[in-house]
């Protein structure tokens, strides 16, 4: 699973994006690689300060792709020009959605004081993101409650 060596006690939680961001039990671990650049950022949880999660779409695409088509079909039932301007309407239409579905994307953002971890995630579903999120949030809480237990039994 990671590429990356574990400190002692750490445990590998949870991947995301093709296991270029990795949880463990002790950090937050991004490692990608495009043709000949590569980015390695790590994150301990103690330090973790900030998780977020963006999805943002560009509906105006999606209005013009229904705009498009309802044109197309208004011309058309007219009578002028129809069979040309309904395929042209069409075309244009389908043209805008698959731009529309091009525009979804989904950040997630992972910060410390002093340094950034940000992911565009693959999938366009909430969820997913959410999980990742809440797994990061877990594991920093039981590594804080660890932490204190430890704290708490260590001779004075």
């Amino acid at each position: 699973m990671p590429t990356f060596p574990l400190l002692p006690d750490e445990k590998p939680l949870l991947t995301a994006n093709n296991e270029v961001l990795t949880l463990t039990s002790h950090r937050l671990w991004y490692e990608a690689q495009s043709g000949s650049d590569a980015e390695l950022r790590a994150i301990m949880l103690e330090d973790l300060c900030y998780c977020g999660l963006v999805r943002q779409e560009k509906l105006l695409w999606l209005v013009l792709a229904i705009l498009s088509v309802a044109i197309g079909v208004l011309i058309a039932i007219s009578g002028r020009q129809g069979g040309s301007a309904l395929i042209i309407s069409l075309l244009l239409g389908a043209l805008f959605w698959f731009i529309y579905k091009a525009s979804k994307k989904q950040t997630m953002d992972l910060a410390s004081a002093a340094g950034k971890i940000s992911v565009l995630l693959q999938s366009e579903d909430l969820a997913v993101g959410r999980q990742f999120v809440s797994a990061v949030l877990r594991a920093k809480d039981e590594w804080r409650d660890h932490w204190r237990n430890d704290a708490n039994t260590q001779p004075r």
